[in-house]
């Protein structure tokens, strides 16, 4: 029988080198008809943090500001602490060996001004002018009296008088070569937290930046007894001006030293707030808890990082007309991450961390030994 021979059906092979080259080409032009789209990942900023070695305040903040950045995705680097001092630490920051320390404002700029070269104009803690501009500007400046309650009688009756809150606005004209400007006192006093931050980065280098003031001011503070606070709950006592005004029924106990302290003790107090206290008593800073338990005392004046703040619960009463300058809780960072990241972070401890806050943490570090890490972890996890 005659074989039947159909032909071969075209495939791949048969088709050659050049049926694949055009294979490849409609592949190729399908891959650029969709384009990868998938998010490329974000790495989060890296910051070196470091405290100064026997230092607890410092090592304590330098480990809250570092887990508050670890909660919010930033890459941490821990460094041990360093045997430097503020100068010795200052240029190892400007020297890139970290990004970042703990300070204090008043005594870093304190620090600044004092390195203030001779042929500059500095700023100086006493006195900040305002900052001038080419074109005249007018900032009203604006100062309201807190109301006060005043006790006319002792805590047993019942009359009493409320001065009301007033504002007052004041400007001043200064004339300059035939021209008038313009010009007033900025809203801040140059002991304010304020004032100090606007100071500190004004002197920095542009490689420096002071970030992140807190609440937490390490200063000569008075503080009042809870059973104070109790004897007069019906009015307010938050403010020096507010114990002003109760000062007849407060027996305020002093160290030697604040007694005499004439730009921020005793006699600073009576210049500016001009309270009249029941009595003023001097007393060892060793006996204060004695006094305080012993009911002979209603107000301290303590250093504000004093473990008796946290013992005894006293309140710290706040120095609202700034008789001394505030040393707030900051921190020094290099500008290369002043990052939103990172400033995000810190922006959560600046207004959670009180004095009384930090005052409770190192009595619980230094007096009952606990681990600064432990401490600091517990109060930036409940951030």
């Amino acid at each position: 029988m005659k074989r039947t021979i159909y032909p071969a059906r075209p495939t791949l092979r048969a088709m050659g080198a050049f049926g694949l080259a055009a294979l490849a080409v409609v592949a190729v032009a399908c891959n650029k008809a969709k384009p990868d789209t998938s998010p490329v990942p974000q790495l989060m900023p890296r910051v070196s943090i470091t405290s100064v070695k026997g230092d607890v305040e410092s090592q304590l903040m330098a480990a809250i500001y570092a887990r508050v950045m670890e909660n919010a995705g930033v890459r941490v680097t821990r460094i041990d602490p360093v045997s430097m001092d503020r100068a010795a630490y200052y240029k190892a920051l400007q020297d890139g060996q970290f990004q970042m320390i703990p300070e204090f404002s008043h005594d870093l700029l304190s620090f600044l001004l004092d390195g203030t070269p001779t042929d500059s104009t500095p700023i100086t803690i006493d006195s900040l002018a305002p900052v001038t501009t080419q074109a005249p500007v007018l900032t009203p400046t604006t100062t309201t009296t807190p109301a006060t309650t005043v006790p006319t009688t002792d805590t047993s009756g019942a009359g009493s008088t409320t001065t009301q809150a007033t504002t007052t606005t004041t400007a001043a004209t200064t004339t300059t070569a035939g021209s008038t400007t313009t010009t007033t006192t900025p809203p801040t006093n140059a002991n304010s937290l304020t004032a100090q931050i606007v100071a500190i980065n004004s002197t920095l280098p542009n490689t420096l930046i002071s970030y992140a003031a807190t609440l937490a001011d390490h200063r000569p503070e008075i503080a009042c007894s809870p059973a104070a606070i109790k004897a007069v709950a019906r009015y307010q006592l938050y403010t020096l001006s507010n114990l002003a005004s109760l000062a007849p029924q407060m027996r305020l106990g002093v160290t030697a030293a604040y007694k005499t302290n004439k730009n921020a003790g005793l006699p600073a107090l009576l210049r500016l707030y001009a309270p009249e206290f029941k009595s003023v008593d001097t007393i060892e800073t060793a006996a204060m808890g004695a006094a305080i338990d012993a009911g002979t005392v209603d107000c301290v004046a303590v250093d504000s990082f004093d473990p008796l703040i946290a013992t005894k619960n006293l309140r710290i009463i706040l120095d609202d007309k700034y008789m001394d300058a505030a040393n707030a809780a900051i921190v020094l960072m290099a500008s290369t991450v002043n990052l939103p990241e990172v400033t995000a972070a810190l922006d959560k401890v600046t207004t959670a961390l009180s004095t009384e806050k930090l005052a409770r943490m190192l009595n619980e570090i230094n007096a009952n030994g606990t681990n600064i890490a432990v401490v600091a972890n517990a109060f930036a996890d409940n951030l």
